[in-house]
């Protein structure tokens, strides 16, 4: 089934940014890969990451060896992706759209359900493809911080584009509240969360409660 409950207007390549991008995107960038490889304690699960971009988290991952898929909604991105993969000697599974009947034992959420639609078909649908005691990481960007807020001070530190952040930004962050609302709804539990670089994201480990 094909899932199309966000949006592939963003169009920022946070791979390019992180390798080739101002002194603060890269640090910025270098700073979140840490964050979210030590609060999921992946080891060597194998992985998926769910709205996987250009592939910024992906790569980081298949260089520490573990065994990451990726999917995502946008062909521009999926094309990157790949291409950025291969520039790093990796074929990874890339998946467009849709997923096969195949399970994971982490799925990655990095900074995707605030763009999403429809949040709660789109875990449903994570859900599917989870093993039993499996790991949904999520992050989501803290949108009192007045990088998240204020286009102006986000377009002067990362380089992009005003107009691309006002066109590529949802009007309304995700909240923890919200955040957790949802994932109670679907019967999963908080393990464990961390707070992000700057202040500016925070990270969320959750677990299917049987």
């Amino acid at each position: 089934m094909e899932k199309s409950c966000g949006t592939d207007y963003f169009d920022y390549d946070l791979y390019n940014a992180y390798r080739d991008g101002n002194i603060f995107e890269r640090v910025f960038h270098s700073l979140r890969l840490r964050e979210v490889e030590s609060i999921a304690n992946l080891e060597q699960k194998k992985v998926l990451d769910y709205g996987c971009g250009s592939g910024l988290v992906l790569i980081h991952l298949l260089k520490k060896g573990y065994d990451v898929s990726g999917y995502d909604i946008s062909k521009p991105n999926i094309d990157l992706c790949n291409k950025y993969c291969k520039e790093n000697g990796f074929n990874p599974d890339l998946y467009l759209r849709e997923l096969p009947s195949q399970k994971w034992d982490a799925v990655l959420l990095n900074n995707v359900l605030e763009y999403v639609n429809e949040k709660k078909a789109v875990l449903l649908d994570v859900l599917e493809h989870l093993n039993k005691n499996g790991l949904i990481i999520v992050s989501i960007a803290l949108r009192s911080h007045p990088f998240i807020k204020f286009n102006n001070i986000r377009s002067l530190f990362s380089g992009r584009d005003k107009k691309d952040i006002v066109t590529a930004e949802p009007n309304e962050k995700l909240d923890e509240r919200e955040l957790l609302t949802l994932f109670h709804s679907i019967n999963f539990y908080l393990v464990k969360t961390k707070l992000g670089a700057f202040l500016i994201n925070k990270h969320y480990m959750f677990r299917f409660s049987n």
